[in-house]
């Protein structure tokens, strides 16, 4: 086998929360989560397709109906697209009903219409094969596929970017190494020449191969 570079780090001493949900600390924060392997969605509403957004108040500010108005967003992250081309991900920094504030305007603008999905929060966490990741206490909540112990199984959060990083350097080969879970980018260049990449098996890192 391939030697492994882990962007990931092992995640124990999980108890139970509440229902199916098990809970578990981590010293660092994780942008994936991964179940022998297999990597966990993020929980999310809606589970699936996007929400609407169908009134604009603002530069940062806009309703959708389709929200339930008896949660408090607020910390949430929403990812709103803003053109045919592109999205942005923004953090909710208060909400009222069907009404969220954002932390900032987007580079193109709110428009009624368009969609977005709403995450980060552990009133979304209602299905098994999900997770969700408490940035304030560094806590890891899951509910497994099967509905038990997380101890069960191989729990793995990406903390890593940059598995590789070569910077200002020339005539370099890498090869027959396998980089995994990277939280960024599996392998990152700046400034360099004559660089040899072989044989290289990159899985899922969360922004670039």
């Amino acid at each position: 086998d391939k030697p492994k570079i882990y962007g990931s780090k092992e995640i124990t001493g999980w108890t139970w929360h509440s229902g199916n949900i098990y809970k578990a600390q981590i010293g660092s924060d994780i942008n994936q989560l991964f179940l022998d392997g297999e990597r966990i969605q993020l929980a999310r509403f809606k589970k699936s397709g996007y929400n609407n957004i169908t009134k604009v108040n603002g530069t940062t500010q806009f309703v959708s109906t389709e929200l339930s108005s008896g949660i408090d967003y607020t910390g949430a992250k929403v990812i709103v697209r803003t053109n045919a081309w592109g999205i942005a991900t923004k953090t909710v920094t208060s909400s009222s009903g069907q009404t969220l504030t954002l932390n900032s305007a987007t580079q193109y603008g709110l428009k009624v219409g368009y969609g977005f999905i709403i995450n980060n929060k552990l009133e979304f966490l209602t299905s098994a094969g999900e997770y969700y990741y408490d940035t304030s206490t560094n806590t890891v909540y899951l509910w497994t596929p099967k509905g038990d112990s997380p101890a069960n199984y191989e729990v793995r959060g990406s903390v890593t970017s940059n598995l590789i990083a070569i910077n200002n350097k020339n005539y370099i080969t890498v090869e027959n190494i396998e980089l995994t879970h990277s939280s960024g980018i599996a392998v990152k260049t700046d400034y360099c020449n004559y660089l040899t990449f072989d044989k290289l098996d990159i899985i899922n890192p969360d922004s670039k191969g």
